[in-house]
């Protein structure tokens, strides 16, 4: 797990939190800054962390058949996009 930022611990105490609860609850706490996470349900646990070293997620861990890897993956991807969003659409400039 990462040592670079403060780890939020998130419990889903009542049902198996489907794909997108957990990742509509991981954008909840993206938007505020979290970067590094432990998703718990019961006896399952998914960990998920960005490694500023090399602008990556991390993930391992399960819960059923949702895995922590999956989950790096997929805020990979949407890192990637938003870095090719912006790259294209905005021109930066050094003012001195």
């Amino acid at each position: 797990m990462s040592t670079t930022f403060d780890i939020t611990t998130i419990n889903f105490e009542k049902r198996k939190p489907s794909r997108a609860v957990i990742m509509r609850t991981i954008g909840v706490y993206l938007e505020a800054g979290v970067k590094a996470f432990e998703l718990h349900w019961g006896e399952n646990c998914i960990d998920v962390y960005f490694d500023p070293r090399v602008n990556k997620w991390f993930g391992h861990g399960w819960i059923k058949e949702i895995g922590g890897d999956s989950i790096a993956d997929e805020l990979n991807s949407m890192y990637n996009e938003a870095k090719k969003f912006v790259k294209d659409h905005f021109i930066f400039v050094n003012v001195k």
